[in-house]
Protein backbone atom coordinates (compact mmCIF):
# COMPACT_ATOMS: atom_id res chain seq x y z
CA UNK A 1 0.00 0.00 0.00
CA UNK A 2 1.32 3.45 -0.92
CA UNK A 3 1.27 6.70 0.92
CA UNK A 4 -2.03 7.72 -0.67
CA UNK A 5 -5.31 5.87 -0.55
CA UNK A 6 -7.27 5.20 -3.74
CA UNK A 7 -9.74 7.92 -2.71
CA UNK A 8 -6.94 10.46 -2.34
CA UNK A 9 -5.43 9.44 -5.67
CA UNK A 10 -8.82 9.82 -7.36
CA UNK A 11 -9.25 13.25 -5.76
CA UNK A 12 -5.78 14.47 -6.81
CA UNK A 13 -6.09 13.18 -10.38
CA UNK A 14 -9.49 14.87 -10.57
CA UNK A 15 -7.86 18.14 -9.50
CA UNK A 16 -5.12 17.67 -12.12
CA UNK A 17 -7.71 16.97 -14.85
CA UNK A 18 -9.63 20.08 -13.78
CA UNK A 19 -6.44 22.14 -13.97
CA UNK A 20 -5.69 20.64 -17.38
CA UNK A 21 -9.21 21.46 -18.65
CA UNK A 22 -8.97 25.02 -17.33
CA UNK A 23 -5.61 25.92 -18.92
CA UNK A 24 -5.49 23.63 -21.96
CA UNK A 25 -4.78 25.01 -25.40
CA UNK A 26 -5.61 23.61 -28.82
CA UNK A 27 -2.66 21.84 -30.45
CA UNK A 28 -2.93 20.98 -34.15
CA UNK A 29 -0.55 18.32 -35.48
CA UNK A 30 0.12 18.45 -39.24
CA UNK A 31 1.62 15.28 -40.70
CA UNK A 32 2.97 14.60 -44.19
CA UNK A 33 0.08 13.97 -46.61
CA UNK A 34 -0.66 10.43 -47.70
CA UNK A 35 0.02 9.89 -51.42
CA UNK A 36 -2.44 7.62 -53.23
CA UNK A 37 -2.40 6.44 -56.85
CA UNK A 38 -5.62 7.44 -58.60
CA UNK A 39 -5.07 5.89 -62.02
CA UNK A 40 -2.34 4.26 -64.00
CA UNK A 41 -2.36 5.26 -67.67
CA UNK A 42 -0.69 2.80 -70.03
CA UNK A 43 -2.24 3.89 -73.35
CA UNK A 44 0.95 5.40 -74.76
CA UNK A 45 4.09 3.48 -75.57
CA UNK A 46 7.41 4.65 -74.19
CA UNK A 47 9.23 4.14 -77.52
CA UNK A 48 7.23 6.88 -79.23
CA UNK A 49 8.18 9.76 -76.97
CA UNK A 50 5.31 9.52 -74.52
CA UNK A 51 5.72 8.09 -71.07
CA UNK A 52 4.31 4.71 -70.37
CA UNK A 53 2.59 3.99 -67.06
CA UNK A 54 2.20 7.62 -66.06
CA UNK A 55 0.66 7.66 -62.61
CA UNK A 56 -1.73 10.23 -61.22
CA UNK A 57 -1.54 10.85 -57.50
CA UNK A 58 -3.75 12.48 -54.94
CA UNK A 59 -2.50 13.80 -51.63
CA UNK A 60 -4.72 13.38 -48.59
CA UNK A 61 -3.98 15.82 -45.75
CA UNK A 62 -3.33 14.23 -42.36
CA UNK A 63 -3.86 16.26 -39.19
CA UNK A 64 -5.21 15.92 -35.70
CA UNK A 65 -6.43 18.30 -33.01
CA UNK A 66 -5.46 17.72 -29.39
CA UNK A 67 -5.39 19.58 -26.09
CA UNK A 68 -2.37 20.27 -23.95
CA UNK A 69 -0.73 22.54 -21.44
CA UNK A 70 1.77 24.96 -22.99
CA UNK A 71 4.69 26.18 -20.91
CA UNK A 72 6.26 29.31 -22.43
CA UNK A 73 8.79 29.70 -19.62
CA UNK A 74 12.19 29.10 -21.13
CA UNK A 75 15.19 28.07 -19.08
CA UNK A 76 17.76 30.94 -19.21
CA UNK A 77 20.53 28.44 -20.00
CA UNK A 78 18.59 27.24 -23.05
CA UNK A 79 18.13 30.83 -24.27
CA UNK A 80 21.88 31.46 -23.89
CA UNK A 81 22.80 28.26 -25.75
CA UNK A 82 20.27 28.95 -28.48
CA UNK A 83 21.49 32.53 -28.95
CA UNK A 84 25.11 31.40 -29.13
CA UNK A 85 24.31 28.69 -31.66
CA UNK A 86 22.04 30.69 -33.96
CA UNK A 87 22.91 34.35 -33.29
CA UNK A 88 19.41 35.07 -32.09
CA UNK A 89 16.94 33.67 -29.62
CA UNK A 90 14.49 31.09 -30.89
CA UNK A 91 11.24 30.47 -29.09
CA UNK A 92 11.34 27.08 -27.41
CA UNK A 93 8.28 25.86 -25.52
CA UNK A 94 7.32 22.75 -23.57
CA UNK A 95 3.95 21.05 -23.85
CA UNK A 96 2.27 18.51 -21.58
CA UNK A 97 -0.14 16.14 -23.29
CA UNK A 98 -1.95 12.88 -22.72
CA UNK A 99 -1.22 9.56 -24.41
CA UNK A 100 -3.60 10.18 -27.36
CA UNK A 101 -1.21 12.90 -28.62
CA UNK A 102 1.83 10.66 -28.13
CA UNK A 103 0.21 7.78 -29.98
CA UNK A 104 -0.78 10.03 -32.88
CA UNK A 105 2.70 11.57 -33.19
CA UNK A 106 4.57 8.27 -32.92
CA UNK A 107 2.36 6.26 -35.31
CA UNK A 108 1.96 6.75 -39.03
CA UNK A 109 3.70 9.32 -41.19
CA UNK A 110 6.20 11.99 -40.10
CA UNK A 111 5.05 15.16 -38.32
CA UNK A 112 5.60 18.28 -40.45
CA UNK A 113 4.60 20.93 -37.93
CA UNK A 114 2.57 21.65 -34.83
CA UNK A 115 0.36 24.72 -34.64
CA UNK A 116 -0.35 26.47 -31.32
CA UNK A 117 -1.98 29.92 -31.25
CA UNK A 118 -1.40 30.38 -35.02
CA UNK A 119 2.35 29.76 -34.67
CA UNK A 120 4.15 26.86 -36.36
CA UNK A 121 6.48 24.73 -34.27
CA UNK A 122 8.63 21.68 -34.92
CA UNK A 123 9.31 18.80 -32.53
CA UNK A 124 12.85 18.93 -31.17
CA UNK A 125 12.55 16.15 -28.59
CA UNK A 126 11.15 12.70 -28.12
CA UNK A 127 8.31 12.15 -25.69
CA UNK A 128 9.29 12.34 -22.04
CA UNK A 129 7.06 10.19 -19.85
CA UNK A 130 6.03 12.28 -16.84
CA UNK A 131 3.23 10.43 -15.01
CA UNK A 132 1.05 12.07 -12.39
CA UNK A 133 -0.09 9.34 -9.99
CA UNK A 134 -2.08 7.06 -12.32
CA UNK A 135 -2.35 9.52 -15.27
CA UNK A 136 -0.11 9.03 -18.31
CA UNK A 137 1.30 12.47 -19.10
CA UNK A 138 4.00 13.20 -21.69
CA UNK A 139 6.17 16.24 -22.29
CA UNK A 140 7.59 17.48 -25.59
CA UNK A 141 9.89 20.34 -26.46
CA UNK A 142 8.98 22.43 -29.53
CA UNK A 143 10.88 25.09 -31.46
CA UNK A 144 9.27 27.96 -33.38
CA UNK A 145 9.58 27.66 -37.16
CA UNK A 146 10.48 31.02 -38.69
Amino acid sequence: MGLLSSTEIASLTGIYNSLFDTFKQEIIVIKEPIRSIVSNSSADLWKYGDTSNESNYTFTPVSGIFSGLVDNNINPKEVLLTSLEQKGATEVINIQVYSDFKNYVNNGVKVQSIIIKSKNYELISEDLYDPFLNLDVYQYKLKLIK
